[in-house]
């Protein structure tokens, strides 16, 4: 029974060498499975996959650097990435022209270096006309507005011709900066312009006849040049203009007769030039909305056109240091709004008209250096605001009124001829002074 149970026990343990080997065939078989896909060997498979994944990393490389950015081009006016982290380039071109004209804004776009430059530079613009001009050694992009004024002290220059490409130029002041010889014809060419000062400067020649093609113009101011010659009679073309001031310069000949063409001027300068002839009477007629006429010291002669009393808007009359002669016309009373008279330093003869009293806003009458004669008039008495009454070396009689300094608050002083002259005036104010 013994020996039965041993060989019972020896032959369980011989089964179990049987199972383990029959699983062992199997795990054989699936990995002999495994080892071989669609009759490839495992190796060879995974070489090939191996082979498509560096192609499809190789594919990816190329793309990305198809797409790559350009970073060597700095034209761009916004920010570019590039590989390095951090790193921006940006463009360094800056506009000539912004867009805003409200202000004056722009800067010269090509400085160049000058020992000295104007105290003020200003520019401005709506758009840019792509156009450059030099002007005191810096170069100007301009649209609508060039003004350079006071303070330079460099070296004197002339007014480029070039000037005449800024055709959309509306406002050109070059004004007190050693500007020297003529004014370009090319001016001409801004038909735009609306306001043209050159003033306080060294300027030669003559006025150009192309100035007349500013019809547009309503500012003209040229005085303190050396300007010559006669005034052009296409001045009288400028049918807008309200303030023309040409005053000192050398300006001859007469007064063109054209100047009456420029019925909305309100200012009219000519001091101190060398115009001669007489006063003519279309000129002055016509001039009625002049509230202000400077025709002093030239060597203008003649009459006073009666004309003059059909400038009722004018406040300041001088006529002053000419070679004027005859009476003072009576229509000088209908000057109702005439702040200044001044006829002094001419040959007026003949009496003061009575309608000087009609006077009533006069601060400063002044008829000295002339030849009036006869009583000074009672009307003179009327006036209520003369802050200065002059009437010495003429030859007058009689005396001012006796309440002419109590009606006068604002009274600095009158001035008279006093014996022992030879037409003695009497004046008892304190306020009177003898010549």
């Amino acid at each position: 029974m013994e020996s039965m149970d041993i060989d019972t026990y020896k032959d369980e343990d011989e089964e179990e060498p049987n199972d383990n080997h029959d699983i062992n065939m199997v795990e054989s078989k699936q990995e002999a499975m495994i080892l071989r896909v669609c009759g490839i060997p495992f190796r060879k498979v995974a070489f090939v996959c191996l082979l498509l994944v560096i192609v499809l990393v190789l594919l990816l490389l190329v793309t990305l650097q198809i797409q790559k950015p350009d970073t060597s081009s700095t034209t761009s006016t916004t920010p570019t990435t590039t590989d390095t982290p951090h790193t921006t380039s940006t463009s360094t071109h800056v506009p000539a022209t912004p867009g805003p004209a409200s202000a004056a804004t722009p800067v010269p776009v090509t400085p160049a270096p000058t020992s000295a430059t104007p105290a003020t530079t200003t520019t401005s613009s709506s758009s840019s006309s792509g156009t450059t001009v030099e002007i005191l050694g810096t170069s100007y992009e301009i649209a609508t507005t060039l003004v350079i004024r006071g303070g330079y002290t460099g070296q004197s220059t002339s007014i480029p011709t070039q000037i005449g490409l800024l055709t959309a130029l509306t406002e050109l002041k070059l004004a007190d900066i050693e500007m020297v010889g003529p004014i370009p014809s090319q001016i001409g060419l801004l038909t735009q312009l609306i306001s043209l000062e050159m003033y306080k400067n060294q300027l030669s020649g003559s006025i150009p006849t192309e100035i007349g093609s500013l019809t547009t113009i309503k500012t003209l101011i040229l005085n303190n040049n050396q300007i010559s010659k006669s005034i052009p009679s296409q001045i009288g073309l400028l049918t807008e203009m309200k303030k023309l001031n040409i005053g000192h310069n050398q300006l001859s000949n007469h007064l063109p007769t054209e100047i009456g063409l420029l019925t909305n001027l309100r200012e009219l300068y000519l001091s101190t030039n060398h115009l001669s002839s007489s006063l003519p009477s279309s000129v002055i007629g016509s001039l009625t909305s002049i509230h202000r006429i400077f025709l002093d010291e030239n060597q203008f002669s003649g009459s006073i056109p009666s004309e003059i009393g059909l400038l009722t808007h004018v406040s300041d009359l001088h006529l002053e240091y000419n070679k004027l002669t005859n009476s003072i016309p009576s229509e000088i009373g209908a000057l109702v709004h005439l702040n200044a008279l001044s006829l002094h330093k001419n040959t007026l003869t003949n009496s003061i008209p009575s309608e000087i009293g009609l006077l009533k806003q006069a601060k400063i009458v002044n008829l000295q250096d002339n030849q009036l004669s006869n009583r000074v008039p009672s009307e003179i008495g009327l006036i209520t605001t003369v802050e200065a009454l002059v009437l010495y070396h003429n030859k007058l009689s009689g005396s001012v009124p006796s309440d002419f300094c109590s009606n006068n608050p604002r009274l600095s002083k009158v001035l008279v001829d006093c014996d022992p002259a030879p037409f003695p005036v009497e004046c008892t104010c304190d306020k009177c002074h003898c010549a």
